[in-house]
């Protein structure tokens, strides 16, 4: 790229048409002014520009003597950047897990941001800890659902949706009262170890949700949709997918996901059994028809808008599709067959499943092969086989603990010295939140010979000068890199979205989002020297993710390592 900065090419941008989902929203929801009211001034988006606070997370004396020193170059890091303190709420996964490979008997442990979408993919003891007990708590309740065999709509709508049905809320309460049972009585093993940090926080969000009744003010669905979509203005980004999406079906439905956080089954009436379109498919889809209720039988989330001390877990425009694998729903699905939130759900359900045999051992039909039989009473002996096919699984080879900790040298010295001594340790992106040396202080206190880490960094261009677009001096040659950038992006999608769900040919998106994508290509590996300097540890592997309209960050970089020089550190990810 650097022998091609100075030609002096000339990029001219041609304007954009933006699809006009408001206008589609109103023709589906005709009743919902309020909805298209919003959706009319998200299509009005345009670039905005990228403030020295919020390029950098901070304007210091130490900042602006960085950006003015005389040996400034691509690549150069901001040693003296502060470690931000993480502030940050939400109630699900805002960036996909890397693919990890698990081995059987192996202890593997999670750190920060406890979500079991580390396991869509996984290809098992495991154990996580959060300094959040709400989010300890969480994930211990959809736990215990999974392990009730709870349907995978309920456990989905508890993971994701601002909106249950009653009958989700009744398998809530259920598992929030089988998780005080074990706490007044433990019979797990791992219930009973001591810890360093006190659970009452986590049970205590537990005990407060078992109180909560179906008729409480706050779980009205007006109050859950108004208060969700006060997350989500019209200036959100997650709007910037909406005007990607190829088909009006999919422009209204994921429209209506940002709206409302709805998350409800599949519309079996959009495709036939042989998978081809209906002839009214492209028409209006109720809804309702999804929840297969009316909407007295719907009520907002209890983690979501009724919790302990007035707690909201719900941050800003939280989108379902940012923490979830898209390039697995992209290569296996047909826009042309398929809802886009059809995949999704089938994506998430199978998983969910999946899941479920791994943590209760049993065998369990598999509903991919469920085949349907023809009208007549003859039946081949093909189908009767696949019809009864099951998972081979008969003992449960995944188990999970769930716990509150804190980030410190002492609490995981005591985590590898006591009871866990882990295979692989996946960090979320705490790097973001300590500074190197206290992260590598803490990390290798975590580690026995055989520990692999992986983790993956989001605030990694906040140190790393060149790391986007607006950083480069020159209007001539920012133009060059986007225009180059462009050319990247649109060869990427044609092959990585073959299904049709995304227009990569006319990306609508901020050119700065593109251009920074194309810039973190050639800076991130000048973070991670930094990152790792002075660090004894064997060979560091990185990637980042293919550009993504659904992620909440393009510039996400994924790496992983070992303290041990001898051992050979392989990148089992989804992404390479």
């Amino acid at each position: 790229m650097a022998s091609n900065l100075h030609t002096g090419r000339h990029y001219t941008s041609c304007a954009l048409i933006f699809p006009d989902y408001a206008t589609e929203y109103k023709a589906y929801y005709p009743a919902d002014s309020f909805g298209y009211t919003v959706l009319s001034k998200a299509t009005k988006l345009g670039e905005r520009l990228a403030l020295q606070e919020w390029r950098w997370g901070q304007t210091t004396p130490e900042l602006f003597e960085f950006l003015s020193s005389k040996q400034l170059r691509l690549g150069s890091i901001f040693y003296k950047k502060r470690a931000p303190i993480y502030g940050g709420v939400k109630s699900f996964a805002n960036e996909v897990k890397p693919h990890i490979g698990f081995v059987k008997g192996s202890n593997n442990i999670t750190v920060g941001f406890v979500d079991l979408s580390l396991l869509f993919g996984v290809h098992i003891e495991k154990g996580r800890f959060d300094a959040n007990g709400y989010a300890v708590a969480k994930t211990k309740v959809i736990l215990a659902m999974m392990k009730n065999d709870v349907p995978a709509l309920s456990i989905l709508q508890v993971w994701y949706s601002s909106v249950w049905t009653t009958a989700t809320f009744d398998y809530f309460q259920q598992a929030v009262n089988s998780l005080i049972q074990q706490d007044n009585n433990p019979t797990d093993s791992a219930d009973k170890i001591y810890l360093p940090h006190s659970q009452d926080e986590v049970i205590g969000h537990i005990k407060y949700w078992s109180t909560v009744e179906k008729g409480d003010p706050r779980l009205k669905l007006e109050a859950a949709h108004s208060k969700w979509v006060a997350q989500c203005p019209p200036t959100s980004n997650c709007y910037y997918i909406v005007n990607n999406l190829c088909k009006p079906r999919d422009r209204v439905e994921f429209a209506r996901n940002i709206l409302t956080g709805e998350l409800s089954r599949p519309d079996c009436k959009a495709t036939s059994a042989k998978g081809k379109k209906k002839k009214n498919q492209s028409r209006k889809t109720n809804h309702m028809s999804r929840f297969g209720c009316q909407n007295s039988d719907l009520l907002g989330s209890v983690t979501m808008f009724a919790c302990l001390n007035g707690y909201e877990p719900h941050g800003s425009s939280e989108v379902l599709f940012s923490g979830i694998p898209m390039e697995n729903i992209l290569a296996m699905y047909n826009s042309e067959t398929t809802s886009l939130l059809n995949a999704v759900y089938e994506f998430l359900e199978e998983n969910i499943n999946k899941i479920k045999t791994w943590l209760n051992g049993t065998n369990r039909q598999d509903s991919r092969w469920n085949v349907a039989s023809s009208s007549t009473s003859t039946t081949t002996s093909k189908t009767k086989r696949a019809s009864s096919r099951v998972v081979p699984t008969k003992k449960r080879i995944l188990k999970i603990s769930l716990y509150k900790a804190e980030l410190t040298t002492a609490d995981c010295s005591w985590l590898s010295r006591n009871r866990f001594k882990p295979y692989a340790v996946i960090w979320s992106n705490v790097c973001d939140y300590c500074t190197k040396s206290d992260f590598h202080t803490i990390a290798r206190s975590l580690s026995c010979p055989w520990t692999t880490h992986t983790m993956h960094s989001m605030n990694w261009p906040r140190q790393t000068f060149g790391a986007m677009i607006n950083d480069l001096p020159d209007n001539e040659i920012r133009a060059e890199c986007l225009a180059e950038a462009k050319t990247v992006v649109r060869t990427m999608g044609s092959m990585l979205d073959k299904s049709g769900y995304f227009d990569y040919r006319n990306l609508k998106e901020n050119p700065s989002n593109i251009g920074d994508y194309f810039m973190a290509q050639v800076t991130h590996d000048d973070w991670l020297s930094y990152f790792f300097e002075n660090v004894e540890t064997g060979n560091v592997e990185s990637n980042c993710r293919p550009f993504l309209v659904t992620s909440t960050n393009v510039m996400t970089v994924y790496f992983a390592w070992s303290y041990n020089r001898r051992l050979k550190t392989r990148f089992c990810d989804r992404f390479k």
